[in-house]
């Protein structure tokens, strides 16, 4: 991963954008904070990858951003804590303190932005359908997808679940993983 030429200061700026809140909203989290205490803890569901995944085998966070991460704690000098969430409880869990930062291919919404700070977007992607090899012909479109006997799993609690109960007129015939 990149680190920069100027140094982790830049990076958190980008990342955290510090200066966008008064300093007491970021109480704690500061670089400074951070190396005094040792440990950069970061909140992650650890069930997204490429980006956050815990390998229930090893136990070890994997992807982007868990790398990502490690890259920060590192420039920062100090050993790094991944701290388990969940999509319905990322918002609360951040609030409340638990870790210094959230990572997991989190999108930047206006409510969220309400609530918390959020780094400038640093990685574009969007929805994809995931099936069975020999159904792929069936689903080649959203009009597709959205059909009452097509049966929709997404994850609870993120973004993922809006978007198809919104793309599926708010019907709840979907199953969570």
């Amino acid at each position: 991963m990149y680190v920069g030429e100027d140094g982790i200061e830049n990076i958190w700026d980008i990342w955290i954008d510090k200066h966008s809140r008064p300093e007491e909203e970021t109480a704690g989290t500061s670089p400074e904070a951070i190396r005094a205490r040792g440990v950069l803890r970061v909140g992650t569901a650890g069930d997204y990858l490429p980006m956050s995944y815990r390998d229930p085998d090893t136990g070890e966070y994997v992807g982007f951003d868990a790398e990502l991460a490690r890259d920060l704690a590192k420039a920062l000098g100090v050993e790094i804590e991944f701290i388990e969430t969940s999509w319905p409880t990322l918002m609360e869990d951040t609030l409340a303190g638990k870790f210094d930062l959230a990572i997991c291919g989190i999108t930047i919404t206006d409510a969220r932005k309400e609530q918390a700070l959020m780094s400038e977007g640093y990685l574009e992607n969007g929805k994809t359908v995931l099936c069975r090899t020999e159904d792929a012909g069936r689903y080649t479109s959203l009009d597709a997808i959205n059909r009452p006997e097509v049966r929709v799993m997404e994850n609870p609690g993120g973004l993922n679940e809006k978007f198809a109960r919104d793309r599926r007129g708010g019907r709840d015939d979907h199953r969570d993983p």
